[in-house]
């Protein structure tokens, strides 16, 4: 079960690794496009709820996770979330782009949700 959430969770990181290579290359060199933008946004919030799930998951099936372990991985992806969803809100607002918060509220709450039955269980 272990090794099966861990591929799991491996392969979408290296989804979420590629996603964001191909974002910073689209900030850098491409011109502004509301809809490829805006599905960056929503691609992006679903592969980290994945994360935080398959994570969660693999905190809790995993012997020897520790609390600050799982919270340290909890603060790593974190922080890459906030900064890649905040240069493309700034992205989408500097043209006068909709932002689409409800997808990020979603992927929020469900990401939440695993992360305090992960946290309750170690």
């Amino acid at each position: 079960m272990v090794q099966i959430v861990l591929n799991l969770h491996l392969f979408g990181a290296a989804i979420l690794g590629g996603i964001i290579i191909a974002l910073i290359y689209t900030l850098l060199y491409r011109p502004p496009s509301a809809q490829r933008d805006v599905w960056y946004v929503k691609i992006i919030a679903v592969n980290i709820a994945a994360q935080f799930v398959t994570g969660s998951l693999l905190a809790m099936v995993s012997p020897g996770m520790s609390l600050f372990r799982f919270c340290s991985n909890i603060a790593i992806y974190l922080t890459i979330v906030v900064l890649v969803e905040v240069s493309l809100f700034w992205r989408l607002r500097q043209f006068a782009h909709f932002f689409p918060k409800s997808v990020i509220r979603t992927a929020a709450l469900i990401s939440a949700g695993f992360v305090a039955v992960a946290l309750i269980q170690l």
